[in-house]
């Protein structure tokens, strides 16, 4: 289909550092098969966030100029979320609505703690993510945008502690390790759900999932386990957040 003709809301997919956005292609099927177009954002993770926040804020912009009034939002993995939360804050195109942030290192990650003095030298993006106060990723603004955020269970690089974001609309749990969430169909459909506009109805789904009413277009994910929980706003949530904050944290 010619992008440039596309007026279906819009979704950028940004992948995390090491990986390829070939690792984002599950999200991107199931996404289309929503209702979503989609543009699978590819970058050289191994330079700096800032190099790659340039790259992708020009692809919004590109993608404004092109839609128009479509709307547009972000569902990033990893470091991609970084990247995105720093694209955002250089330039948000007018109508840019939301984001999915997929296991970020919202508060930078033990792991490039411990790598960055043998590999930062060659991968400037590790430094960025480090846990240091003035790190980066410690160094962005607070979004001001609706935001969900998705943590893994099994993440041996990045601690739940540290995926917290304070303001976030929803927050999933997958029981799985970092990147397995990648591939799981009912997660795949909660980024979808949340994306939907706030006034589509929604009914129930396989394991209690909501879709979008009248939505045959949706991911069939009958059968894959692992379904994630969802955890509102609400003050009994937020004190559930709270003391998962103020657990120690495990790599």
């Amino acid at each position: 289909m010619n992008e440039s003709t596309d007026d279906r809301p819009w979704v950028v997919l940004v992948h995390g550092i090491g990986a390829h956005r070939a690792v984002m292609l599950p999200l991107k099927w199931g996404l289309e098969r929503s209702g979503f177009a989609v543009h699978n954002f590819g970058y050289n993770s191994l330079r700096s966030i800032d190099h790659a926040a340039d790259l992708l804020a020009a692809r919004l912009e590109e993608l404004n100029r092109r839609h128009g009034p479509s709307a547009l939002h972000l569902v990033a993995h990893s470091m991609g979320c970084i990247v995105s939360r720093l694209a955002l804050a250089r330039q948000r195109p007018e109508n840019f609505q939301r984001m999915v942030m997929i296991t970020p290192p919202s508060r930078g990650t033990p792991t490039a703690d411990r790598i960055a003095p043998w590999l930062g030298w060659a991968v400037p993006s590790i430094p960025q993510l480090r846990t240091r106060p003035d790190s980066l990723v410690n160094s962005l603004p607070a979004p001001d945008y609706p935001f969900a955020l998705v943590r893994a269970t099994w993440d041996f690089l990045i601690p739940a502690t540290h995926v917290i974001l304070p303001g976030a609309s929803e927050t999933h749990e997958f029981r799985g390790t970092h990147s397995a969430v990648l591939f799981h169909g009912p997660t795949i459909q909660r980024v979808a759900n949340f994306l939907l506009p706030p006034a589509a109805e929604t009914v129930p789904s396989v394991a209690g999932i909501p879709s979008a009413a009248g939505a045959a277009s949706a991911p069939n994910i009958a059968g894959v386990a692992g379904v994630a929980n969802v955890v509102g706003e609400s003050p009994e949530n937020q004190q559930s957040l709270a003391a998962t904050e103020a657990s120690p944290a495990t790599t």
